[in-house]
């Protein structure tokens, strides 16, 4: 038997050699991997949300959100820890732009794999409009 990386995943997979037939079978693991599935900027505050894992995934613990500058989104780069499978983030600034990714943790300890990165661009227009006089 052989533990590796196969799918590169960071999680091991096996491999199971038959010796008297000379063949052998991968076990890869399966992961799950987080879809953004609606995200808005709105008055002083970004909001996202997530699907959740099928049960056969096991139950989420928690999961792990990042936020970064760059499409690259980087472990370092955590952002907040949410039990839910949605964030408000109000730490935002008017012309603010990040990439927002979300990863889930398992009561196991294994995590998912990384969502796609989506952009969001915080924008209030409104504040600048001219004003009447």
């Amino acid at each position: 038997m052989l533990i590796a990386d196969y799918n590169k995943d960071a999680l091991p997979d096996i491999a199971v050699l038959d010796k008297d037939l000379g063949q052998y079978e991968i076990f890869v693991k399966k992961t799950w991997q987080a879809s953004i599935t609606d995200y808005n900027a709105r008055r002083n505050r970004i909001y996202l949300q997530w699907d959740v894992p099928p049960a056969d995934f096991g139950a989420v613990s928690y999961y792990r959100v990042f936020r970064d500058t760059t499409q690259e989104i980087r472990p370092e780069m955590q952002y907040r820890q949410v039990f839910e499978n949605y964030l408000e983030d109000y730490e935002v600034d008017e012309y603010s732009a990040f990439w927002y990714g979300v990863q889930a943790v398992y009561e196991n300890g294994l995590e998912s794999d990384l969502s796609e990165p989506v952009y969001i661009e915080f924008y209030y227009p409104e504040r600048y409009a001219k004003r009447p006089s």
